[in-house]
């Protein structure tokens, strides 16, 4: 019996125990992932997160359900604020470009405004100065206040012999500089150069000279500046407006500021213009003589009444036409 207990005794001694059996890997996991932990002697959920290296020892970590919920927390309200964040500057951006648009908007407007005040101004003179051709011809406070309401057109075909009064003068002598009841200078219609007359003068007609219309009764609306090319000469309603000297057509068009137009190109260097006319009775390349009719005084393009835009140029550089309306050697 001792024997065999010595037997026995020496089988348990050789006979490895289940905990020698485990491997390596064994011996680095930890033996339980505990979901709860003991603190203070009271158990606290949360969640074991572990890390398995390729070598060294397996680290875990415990966090708290509590911990966990804050993380989250803190989480979304970072993603909450940069998308807020996000929003509010899109947002300062669109109202930005909106508010560069609309100060560019509000300077056209501007502009736009201005232009509108400068032709009411144009056609309050314009208005003002018809009373007085109405009174001057005799008619009563109630005609002139229809005639108020109606537009030139209008005025045109029904007094079709109406005239606009001169108020500017372009003559010499005396009788040129009385003044009109308008207050404004007033020429001697004896004095103004006719059309087609002939003068005593040598005849010269390949050089600008005289009047663009055809009639002896008209104003200087407008006069030469460093901004306006030329001269605004205010007549009635389908006056002829005729060459000014002998030359060849070199233009025939319309735009939104000249309307229908003639170009006419003359010796020495010179040409004329001809604006806002109605209608035009000449071609591109034709030959005109002085006092031919181009067209008829109108109000097509940039304008406030009916009147001829004229201009006159010398080597492609605009000039006053004053002097030649006054020399008249054709």
């Amino acid at each position: 019996m001792k024997g065999k207990n010595r037997k026995v005794e020496s089988a348990d001694e050789v006979k490895p125990s289940s905990g020698e059996k485990k491997t390596e890997l064994e011996a680095r996991k930890p033996e339980k992932k505990h979901e709860k932990k003991v603190e203070h002697g009271r158990f606290q959920d949360g969640f074991t997160f572990m890390f398995v290296p390729t070598r060294g020892e397996i680290k875990q970590f415990f966090v708290s359900k509590k911990l966990l919920r804050f993380l989250i927390a803190l989480g979304l309200v970072i993603v909450l604020v940069t998308v807020a964040a996000v929003a509010t500057y899109t947002k300062l951006v669109v109202t930005a470009s909106r508010v560069f648009m609309l100060q560019e908007e509000n300077q056209r407007l501007k502009k736009e405004v201005a232009t509108i005040d400068s032709i009411k101004s144009e056609l309050l003179a314009l208005q003002n100065f018809r009373e007085q051709v109405l009174k001057m011809m005799g008619a009563d406070s109630a005609t002139i206040e229809q005639l108020r309401k109606m537009t030139y057109e209008e005025i045109v075909q029904q007094y079709p012999d109406l005239q606009a009064p001169v108020s500017v003068g372009v003559g010499e002598g005396d009788e040129a500089a009385a003044t009109d009841t308008v207050g404004q200078t007033a020429v001697n219609v004896s004095q103004l150069p006719a059309p087609g007359k002939p003068s005593k003068q040598p005849v010269q007609t390949d050089i600008p000279a005289g009047l663009p219309v055809k009639t002896q009764i008209y104003r200087i609306s407008l006069g030469f500046t460093g901004v306006h090319t030329g001269i605004d000469i205010a007549t009635s309603y389908n006056t002829p407006v005729i060459a000014t000297a002998d030359g060849i057509v070199v233009e025939v068009g319309t735009d939104s500021i000249y309307g229908n137009h003639v170009i006419v190109k003359h010796r020495n260097g010179y040409e004329t213009l001809y604006a806002h006319m109605s209608t035009i009775r000449v071609k591109k390349g034709d030959s005109v003589r002085k006092g031919q009719i181009l067209g008829f005084v109108g109000m097509t393009g940039h304008t406030s009444g009916p009147h001829v835009h004229y201009e006159v140029r010398q080597n492609g550089i605009a000039i006053d036409p004053m002097p030649f309306l006054k020399n008249n050697r054709g």
